[in-house]
């Protein structure tokens, strides 16, 4: 939506998208492209760095990692991982990356 006071203050035309449906909006039609979305590709966990403390296992919402017997991060269930990386960006030693691929949401 324009409005006088965004031209204004900005010196340009602002204007608001609205893509109810893929089908009406399409990127054939808008010349718009949809956002991607991150898919797990691996998780890289160096076993030398993680110390076993658990906040990974704690912090992932869908239970992806566990520890072994030796106290070291896994990932248990790989299948259930949505990539919100979590785990990578709470670990204290820096011994979890989530190595992701983009695929077009449709």
């Amino acid at each position: 939506m324009k409005t006088t006071e965004d031209t204004e203050k900005h010196g340009k035309e602002v204007h608001v998208l609205i893509f109810p449906c893929v089908s009406v909006c399409s990127v054939v039609k808008t010349g718009y492209r949809m956002a991607k979305k991150p898919k797990l590709k691996v998780h890289v966990i160096n076993r030398d760095w993680c110390k076993g403390c658990g906040i990974c296992v704690h912090f992932c919402p869908r239970e992806v990692l566990a520890l072994d017997d030796g106290f070291k991060a896994f990932a248990q269930s790989p299948g259930n991982c949505i990539a919100c990386k979590q785990c990578e960006y709470m670990c204290p030693d820096l011994a979890i990356e989530v190595q992701t691929t983009e695929v077009e949401e449709a």
